[in-house]
């Protein structure tokens, strides 16, 4: 329509409203930069938050007097992020000035050529008005536009995030053709030459060979740093071997199928999880078979868990944790809760890190006493520090920086005088009276 007023006034009303979405162009990827670059500030104002607020951290945030410290960390960090984003709104305010006026400018030439023309006698006062209106949407259709395309260019950035992440290599490859994992153990689970060295260049194995036998009790003992917890991550799959092999009944773990192969096994860590749901909610977690009422009882009764469930009045529909308003457990019941979870699972392989950390001496005697029947003829892997707890198990695995330096029972281990016996003694030192 403007064009048959004159070819070159819609192309005027282009060109003073591109500059404005140029402008907002940059803006937009500043935005995006100053998220990027800003994000460590963001996480620490809410890590100062959730320390200040959160129930686990309350008692040596009001003994120690915390409270003004983690303060002044979120002030901090606040502050650095404020004074960037106070400057980018400037920029934000400012910098679309100078382009909105060369596009007022270029309004007010073209409305200058209609009035003109209407002067002029070329137009009657209807054109004028039919202009007037066709320039004004045209020049705030552009705006529209810039400021969408603008928009849109910001999500993009984020996408492109997105895409990157997506992008990234799992460090378990997924086998293309996996094999289905034995549903009982004949052999075992063999480590031949495994090394593994973490992303950040730390060798956590190295070279390390042995085999678990099927229905065998194993313990893996040694210094903090030696590769004991590495060592599951292995089995478990949560990393692969820089070097070497896993064998499962001689099939390469790899191979296996990952999903079905972690069916297999149960586990209880030392860093176990504390759900905020139910009590049968939590040692039926992860199951698929659901909530059996029988199974739940029993599992929670071998872990020694029956007896505090005794004390809830709701029993084992009793809601655990502060979030929801329910019942918050020692550390000790938690860890026997993480027990009672990994015995309700069906598995073949049973894996106890640190499984009584948390416990009393007489809780912890009473799982190590049960030690054989808790495990059920099932290939168990117990990780400890408790060294007395050795005695229990078929053999022991002692690894020493990375390495397998010892392995046998306890008292083959005894008699070789070598780790194994240098830091039981020390153990036994410690309870040893003074006369």
């Amino acid at each position: 329509l403007l064009s048959q007023l004159g070819w070159w006034l819609p192309l005027l009303i282009v060109a003073s409203s591109l500059p404005y979405g140029l402008v907002e162009r940059h803006l937009a990827f500043r935005n995006w930069e100053l998220s990027q670059e800003k994000s460590v500030d963001r996480r620490r104002m809410s890590y100062a938050t959730s320390v200040s607020l959160d129930h686990h951290h309350a008692k040596e945030t009001r003994l120690f007097g915390l409270g003004p410290a983690l303060e002044a960390r979120y002030i901090d960090a606040f502050t650095t992020l404020h004074r960037a984003m106070r400057a980018y709104r400037r920029k934000q305010a400012v910098w679309p000035l100078p382009v909105i006026a060369v596009g007022i400018a270029g309004q007010i030439a073209a409305f200058s050529w209609v009035v003109a023309r209407s002067s002029a006698g070329s137009l009657s006062a209807g054109d004028v008005v039919l202009y007037l209106q066709a320039l004004l949407q045209l020049q705030q259709m552009l705006y529209y536009l810039s400021y969408n395309y603008s928009g849109t260019y910001s999500h993009m950035l984020f996408f492109a995030k997105l895409f990157t992440f997506l992008s990234l290599e799992d460090n378990v490859k997924i086998a293309v053709n996996p094999e289905s994992p034995p549903k009982q153990l004949i052999v075992g689970i063999t480590f031949e030459n495994v090394s593994f060295t973490y992303p950040d260049g730390r060798p956590a194995l190295k070279n390390v060979s042995f085999t678990l036998r099927s229905g065998e009790r194993v313990a893996v003992v040694g210094e903090n740093g030696a590769g004991k917890t590495t060592l599951v991550k292995l089995l478990t799959r949560l990393y692969d071997p820089t070097a070497g092999r896993i064998l499962v009944d001689g099939q390469d773990l790899r191979e296996l199928d990952l999903a079905a192969w972690r069916r297999q096994l149960s586990a209880t860590f030392q860093d176990f999880g504390r759900y905020h749901y139910t009590v049968a909610e939590n040692i039926a977690l992860g199951e698929s078979a659901g909530t059996e009422a029988a199974r739940v009882s029993a599992a929670a009764e071998r872990a020694g868990f029956a007896e505090v469930v005794d004390t809830l009045p709701e029993g084992y529909a009793a809601q655990l944790g502060k979030q929801f308003g329910g019942t918050e457990l020692s550390g000790g019941q938690w860890q026997k809760l993480a027990l009672a979870r990994a015995y309700y699972r069906d598995a073949g392989v049973l894996i106890l890190d640190e499984p009584t950390a948390s416990l009393d001496p007489k809780a912890e005697a009473e799982v190590y006493r049960q030690f054989a029947e808790l495990s059920g003829g099932k290939l168990t892997l117990l990780i400890t520090h408790r060294l007395s707890s050795v005695r229990m198990a078929d053999r022991a695995l002692v690894l020493a920086g990375g390495e397998l330096v010892e392995t046998g029972s306890h008292v083959e281990l005894m008699r070789q005088n070598g780790l194994y016996a240098e830091m039981f003694r020390l153990q036994a030192e410690q309870f040893e009276t003074v006369g």
